[in-house]
């Protein structure tokens, strides 16, 4: 059998060739989860459809490569496959926005699916196909086993380097769009490399990346003022008026709103001072720090209060900074953690512990919600202490604040809830305490700056109940993004 004509072409060549495209697939595959998240939420189920249908792609890809190469075995087929690609992405990176927006009408689980398709199916088939095509050119017949796992050992540790440059630097501190960019010019410049003796062939690739620089990032909404993104989350800033309004990812659910003198949402987040009236605060532990509403609140109703506030994103901190009022205090410790890994850590106890966390849009954390945490929640409070979380809860079906109701009651004694029409407010105690004498402390309320608040849980306030057919979330099994999905999917529809 007579070698490839390869010879023409380095060994260095190809093995950047693989190695670039090897960054570039996993690159796209990390990208494309930021890219769907804003409009399909942050959920398994858009992870799923687009690890599904990348990994569906590359196959399909390795299989079309190595069949091409066998028929065709043209170096310069590889660089056209490679220019394809980058030309098919210079669109995507126009109207990407616009593409996921009209998608966004086929609800989460097919939407995800037919975004995963239409941006990124075609690029990872082009550049899927380079490896097995590589294998073929440069592979002699007693060398094609070794060939084979050069080329693909060369391939993985691209998409080692896709991986971790594009989660730890590139998205966090450049952006989704200029990561996109930055592939586009990457792949573009491979081009040109493999094509340096061909003139109109360079000069074709200069334009494209000449092209790729003068495309505007699109602009967002109106009403959005600022919008950065950081290593957790895409953050926006909205003002309309004189309310400003934080939103994390997904533009449809609000994180906090803020408007300049006032200390009052409105909204079910006022409702977590009635810790104050149930029991003495000394010490707070607010898990899901946002836009500072808590915080703000805590320190204005509470002034004896001493303040930890856990936020993974330093990046919401300096939004909350900037335009939702919150100011340094020598009663508030800032902690930029998860929660669970904190809990874990802090050998302090607390009066209060407050939790509502969302990875943007509707759904939480699954952890955030198991039979361990609340746990680790309990093993935190003084003797009587409570918690306060918020639960999703549409106002039609309760299942999630059953299911989470279930799980908190194996581990409180006493456990409330509040129904505040969009959401729940559940209350478990660390001690043993009836409705009656809730109710009591709620009567006895001092400070009437929180009586609309007060009145209004004494009228809505109940004991909850196990509610049979309903299961209790574990670390093992927690299908609250199964759930949460069945609640929301008509908005997304």
């Amino acid at each position: 059998m007579k070698p490839s004509n390869s010879s023409t072409f380095p060994l260095l060549i190809y093995s950047l060739t693989v190695f670039i495209c090897g960054y570039v697939i996993l690159s796209l595959e990390i990208l494309g989860f930021r890219l769907l998240s804003p409009y399909f939420g942050y959920s398994s189920y858009v992870w799923g459809a687009l690890i599904g249908i990348i990994m569906t792609t590359l196959s399909l890809g390795y299989y079309l490569g190595g069949m091409l190469a066998d028929k065709t075995p043209r170096p310069a087929l590889i660089f056209d496959m490679i220019l394809c690609s980058a030309i098919f992405l210079i669109p995507i990176l126009f109207f990407y926005k616009k593409i996921l927006t009209y998608l966004l009408s086929y609800g989460i689980i097919l939407g995800s699916l037919l975004s995963t398709v239409t941006i990124f199916a075609f690029p990872m088939l082009l550049l899927s196909m380079v490896s097995p095509f590589a294998i073929k050119l440069l592979a002699k017949e007693d060398t094609v086993g070794i060939t084979a796992g050069k080329i693909y050992a060369i391939s993985t540790a691209g998409s080692v380097v896709g991986t971790f440059l594009t989660s730890f630097v590139l998205i966090p501190y450049l952006g989704s769009f200029s990561s996109l960019t930055i592939m586009i010019i990457i792949l573009t410049l491979l081009y040109i490399l493999g094509n340096k003796q061909k003139i109109r062939r360079t000069l074709l690739g200069v334009i494209l990346i000449i092209l790729v620089l003068l495309i505007p990032e699109s602009e967002s909404g109106e009403h959005i003022i600022d919008e950065t993104e950081s290593a957790y989350n895409i953050i926006r800033v909205g003002k309309k008026g004189d309310v400003y309004t934080l939103y994390l990812n997904d533009e449809r659910w609000v994180q906090s709103t803020y408007r300049k003198g006032f200390i009052s949402t409105g909204g079910y987040m006022d409702f977590m001072l009635l810790g104050k009236p149930l029991t003495d605060i000394n010490n707070l532990l607010i898990l899901g720090a946002g836009g500072g509403t808590s915080i703000k609140q805590f320190l204005f109703f509470s002034p004896e209060a001493q303040i930890d506030a856990v936020e993974i994103d330093p990046k919401v901190i300096e939004a909350a900074r900037k335009y939702f009022g919150l100011a340094d205090n020598p009663r508030l410790k800032i902690h930029f953690d998860d929660a669970r890994p904190f809990l874990n850590r802090t050998q302090k106890k607390y009066d209060v512990i407050e939790i509502d966390m969302f990875s943007g849009g509707p759904f939480v954390p699954f952890y955030l919600t198991t039979q361990e945490f609340f746990q680790m929640v309990f093993k935190k409070l003084n003797s009587k202490g409570l918690m306060l979380t918020n639960v999703l809860n549409d106002g039609r079906d309760g299942t999630l604040v059953f299911h989470i109701g279930n799980t908190a009651k194996t581990i409180f004694p006493s456990v409330f809830t509040i129904d505040l029409k969009t959401n729940v407010l559940l209350i478990a105690f660390e001690e043993k305490i009836s409705l009656k004498q809730v109710k009591l402390k709620l009567k006895n309320n001092s400070d009437q700056r929180i009586n609309k608040l007060t009145e209004y849980a004494l009228e809505n306030i109940k004991e909850f109940q196990i509610q049979n057919g309903y299961a209790v979330f574990t670390d093992d099994k927690a299908p609250i993004e199964k759930i949460t999905y069945e609640m929301v999917k008509d908005m997304y529809n």
